[in-house]
This record gives C-alpha cells, structure tokens and sequence, in this order.
C-alpha cells in the first residue's frame, strides 16, 4: 500500500518499476490510490495502527480493537483480519468487518461500535 501510494505521491499515479518510498502514512494522510484495507489486527501505538488510522477514525479503530480482544480473535500474525472501507466507498460512513479465522464476520459502523 505505501509503495502504490508512494508512486502517486511521485509520479501522479501509480507506475511500475522498482523505486523507493520514504512516505509515512498515519492520520490525516489522504489515499489517492488504495480506497479499502483488508488488514490485521494492530496493537495500539504502532505503525501498522498508525497506517489504519488514514483510511478510519482512531474512536472506531480501537472500538474494533477491543471487540476483536474481546471475541478472541487472533492478531495480525494468527489469521485473523479486518476490512475497513473508508467514507468515500461508503457515502460518508466508515465500516469496519472482523473476520475471524473461524469464517465468522460482523460489520460495524462507526455508531455500532
């Protein structure tokens, strides 16, 4: 995801090729390429979280956080996921969708959770 958004930080749009990125991507980034993230589950404080928090609003990130802990699902490294589809896929809602390595799923809105 860096690299795509990387290149179109670049180039104006993605490119192929090899190249490097020193883009940081946390709150307040906006995505002009990626429009929805299938990604782990990440601790609070990290990078990876950080990287989240572009594409939803940290309330509901750590609302779906605590749910995941909560329902026992593994961390990013274990299997399980969460999809998040941010406002402009969604007419101004965020939503964001567990999946468990048990192939059950339940989505959330930003007021659910």
């Amino acid at each position: 995801m860096r690299a795509l958004e990387g290149s179109a930080a670049k180039h104006g749009s993605p490119r192929a090729g090899r190249d490097e990125t020193d883009l940081v991507i946390g709150p307040g980034f906006d995505p002009r390429v990626v429009d929805g993230l299938l990604t782990g589950m990440h601790e609070r404080k990290t990078s990876h979280f950080e990287l989240l928090a572009a594409f939803a609003p940290r309330g509901l990130l750590e609302r779906a956080l605590e749910h995941a802990a909560t329902a026992g699902y593994r961390g990013h490294e274990f299997g399980d996921s969460c999809w998040i589809a941010p406002r402009e896929s969604r007419g101004g809602a965020y939503t964001c969708a567990s999946v468990s390595s048990a192939c059950a799923s339940r989505s959330y809105s930003a007021t659910e959770l």
